[in-house]
């Protein structure tokens, strides 16, 4: 409870609202009353994307109860300052650092009824300052993309390429030429090679 306010955390982040801008004029919008601290008013943040405040609830027999606030009403103004479309922490702002009598203005509705009568009446939000609008170079010459048209394939070319195929698989097929050939004796027996022994050795004895 801030000074006679009861707030409510707000769920939504704080992002622009439904137009991208607070309506400035708020004049001739809803009902207008002048409230003594502590209201008893509960403050909810509309949701996404519009934002600003609507009343909750009100508690009985206090003073924003007293003064006709009703819980479903929007919140338009702070002391004749717009906050239509404000997040929830600047409109609060407004009301707890307002006077012991802070004058609040409503309107009894719910947000997009709001949007839709100030934007009939006023004409549109001011758009935020702070944005500048894109704007494209005079001197920006776009890249150049070049397109090559590939020519369609012939038979003649189908051909070749299943040729070279064809040599790659056979030559990954064929035995190669230079291995080596075991050795030792079992390897010459074996393979069908013949050894021949010669004098002392052939007769075995020395």
């Amino acid at each position: 409870t801030f000074m006679g306010f009861t707030t409510k955390v707000s769920t939504t982040s704080t992002t622009s609202a439904l137009y991208g801008a607070v309506f400035p004029d708020v004049t001739g919008i809803g009902y207008t009353v002048q409230v003594t601290k502590p209201l008893g008013v509960i403050f909810g943040e509309n949701p996404e994307p519009t934002l600003g405040l609507r009343v909750d609830d009100v508690t009985e027999a206090q003073n924003g109860a007293i003064a006709g606030i009703r819980a479903g009403d929007q919140l338009v103004a702070v002391d004749g300052e717009s906050v239509v479309g404000c997040d929830f922490d600047e409109a609060m702002d407004l009301l707890i650092n307002a006077d012991s009598q802070v004058q609040v203005q409503l309107f009894r509705g719910d947000v997009r009824s709001l949007f839709n009568i100030l934007t009939n009446l006023k004409g549109g939000p001011v758009e935020d300052e702070g944005e500048e609008p894109d704007v494209i170079d005079e001197n920006y010459v776009p890249p150049r993309i070049e397109v090559v048209e590939q020519e369609p394939l012939t038979a003649k070319d189908l051909l070749r390429g299943l040729g070279k195929a064809v040599s790659i698989i056979t030559e990954d097929l064929a035995p190669k030429k230079d291995e080596e050939k075991k050795g030792g004796f079992f390897g010459g027996v074996f393979s069908g090679e013949t050894i021949q022994l010669e004098g002392d050795d052939a007769s075995g004895t020395k």
